[in-house]
């Protein structure tokens, strides 16, 4: 864990100890950070806080962080981006607030990038799904008509698509949008320092 720092000092106390198979482990003074870390989307993530309770932090951040993954996980059928968006019955899904505000940002991104950054992947990849031995280039031709900013649109808490085969995956922004909300946790529960890092994902 990283609340403790093992100290094997050479004394007949340790010597005991390590006879026994254990260490002399002494709580970690206040001037270093709680560091938690576990894996989620894939990825090493670590938690490093300056906290009065900072393995409660911790662990706060954490279960929020698998409740994303589990929310926006492309590949699991009973995700609600599964369920409700690319598994949708009609052309307009509504949504709620947190996937209206990560849609949001991903739609000023897109734009920023002139379509470059793209959701609709996902696209390409439920046609590889549906598609046997289909490859990644055919499979693209197939889902580029059904692809880009003019697939999907908002609209007062609606998610509108102008095609049926458009699929979107979120696993490029969804890591980062955990790390924002580690910070947001952090901070609402008064640490006085955090440090975040999702597979590289820093703040």
């Amino acid at each position: 864990s990283g609340a403790y720092i093992i100290k094997p000092h050479i004394t007949s106390r340790v010597m005991a100890m390590k006879a026994a198979g254990g260490y002399w482990v002494q709580p970690m003074s206040t001037n270093q950070p709680f560091s938690h870390r576990f894996m989620a989307m894939t990825v090493p993530c670590e938690v490093m806080i300056f906290a009065p309770e900072p393995a409660q932090i911790a662990q706060a951040i954490e279960v929020n962080t698998r409740r994303l993954e589990s929310k926006f996980n492309f590949y699991d059928s009973d995700s609600v981006l599964s369920a409700q968006i690319n598994q949708r019955k009609a052309d307009s899904v509504e949504i709620d607030n947190e996937t209206l505000v990560v849609l949001t940002k991903v739609r000023e991104h897109s734009s920023a990038t002139n379509g470059i950054f793209d959701i609709t992947i996902g696209t390409v990849k439920a046609f590889q799904q549906t598609g046997g031995s289909v490859s990644r280039e055919e499979a693209y031709q197939f889902a580029q008509p059904y692809m880009g900013l003019s697939s999907w649109s908002l609209e007062e808490g609606m998610l509108n698509f102008a095609f049926s085969q458009t699929r979107i995956d979120l696993g490029g922004v969804i890591k980062e949008v955990a790390v924002d909300q580690a910070i947001d946790i952090a901070t609402k529960h008064n640490a006085s320092g955090v440090l975040i890092n999702f597979g590289g994902d820093i703040r």
